[in-house]
C-alpha cells in the first residue's frame, strides 16, 4: 500500500508512557493486523483511522461482496462524521446487497440520517426495497466506489419499445436477450462489464465462459481472466477447466475426427 499504520518504538531511557514517544515512526502493513473482533476498531493514532479506511476500500474493490469490510468502512465514516465518504460507502452497500440484507442497510441509514442531506437520505429509503443497480443515475456528486459514476436526474424512464425491456433487464436478462437476437458480441460485453463490477456473481461467470467456449473466443477469455486476477472470482475451478479447454482443445467441448491409417 502507499500508505502505511506506523507504530514507534521507545528508545532508550524512554517509555511507552513519554508524551515525546507518542508520535509513531515505523510501519505496519493494515493487512498484515490481525483481525479486528469488533467492526469498528479503534486505534491509539488518530491518522491510522484514515489509512485503515484506504485499505477497506481497496478490499471492497477486490472483493464487492465482502459484506463486513462494507459495514466496516461505513461505521468508520460514520464515527469520523465525515458525511461525503458515509454516503459513498452507502451507495456501495446497496449497490452490492441489491434488495438482500434489508435489516443491515435500513439500521446503517438510520444511524446515519444526521449526517446526510434530506436529499440523500429519501434517495436511499425510495431504493430500501429493492436496492440500487449499477445502471442507475446516481444524484451528483456521489464518490462511490463501486458505481460506473453515472450521475444525472434520480428517475427513470422507460421507453415503450423493445429495448427498453433490454435495458431494465439486469445484465444476465440483457445478455440472454442479446443471444436470442443473434448478437453474441453485444451479449458477452455485457456479461464481462458485469463481471467487472461483481467478479462474484456466480450466474454471470458461468453464462460467459460458456459463451466464450461456444465461440472459441480464446482471446477475450484471457483478457478477461487476467484482467481480473486477485480478485475474489466465482467458480474459480471452472474457469481452470475453460482455460485447460483453450490451452488443449482436444480435451474440452470438441474432439477431433478419428483419423483412420
Amino acid at each position: 500500500m502507499d500508505e502505511l499504520i506506523v507504530r514507534k518504538i521507545p528508545g532508550k531511557g524512554t517509555t511507552t508512557d513519554d508524551p515525546v514517544n507518542q508520535i509513531p515512526d515505523h510501519a505496519v502493513e493494515p493487512s498484515l493486523l490481525p483481525q479486528p473482533s469488533q467492526l469498528l476498531p479503534s486505534f491509539p493514532v488518530s491518522g491510522w483511522q484514515d489509512t485503515f479506511s484506504q485499505y477497506l476500500i481497496k478490499r471492497v474493490r477486490r472483493n464487492p461482496r465482502d459484506l463486513r469490510a462494507h459495514v466496516q468502512r461505513t461505521l468508520m465514516y460514520l464515527s469520523q462524521r465525515d458525511p461525503k465518504a458515509l454516503y459513498a460507502a452507502l451507495i456501495d452497500l446497496f449497490l452490492i446487497l441489491g434488495d438482500r440484507g434489508r435489516e443491515i442497510r435500513e439500521n446503517l441509514l438510520r444511524q446515519a440520517r444526521r449526517q446526510l442531506t434530506e436529499e440523500q437520505y429519501q434517495f436511499l429509503m425510495s431504493r430500501i426495497e429493492t436496492g440500487l443497480s449499477t445502471q442507475e443515475p446516481l444524484p451528483p456528486n456521489t464518490y462511490s466506489s463501486l458505481s460506473k459514476g453515472l450521475t444525472g436526474t434520480t428517475y427513470i424512464v422507460r421507453r415503450q419499445h423493445s429495448n427498453s425491456d433490454i435495458s431494465a433487464a439486469t445484465p444476465l436478462d440483457q445478455a440472454r436477450e442479446w443471444l436470442r437476437q443473434n448478437d453474441w458480441l453485444t451479449a458477452m460485453f455485457i456479461l464481462e462489464n458485469a463481471l467487472n463490477d461483481d467478479p462474484g456473481e456466480e450466474a454471470v461467470c458461468r453464462e460467459l465462459l460458456s459463451l466464450y467456449r461456444k465461440q472459441h473466443a480464446r482471446d477475450a477469455f484471457y483478457k478477461t481472466y487476467t484482467g481480473l486476477f486477485g480478485r475474489h472470482l466465482a467458480l474459480p475451478e471452472l474457469w481452470r477447466d475453460t482455460e485447460s479447454f483453450f490451452l488443449e482443445p482436444v480435451q474440452g467441448d470438441e474432439k477431433p475426427d478419428k483419423i483412420i491409417d
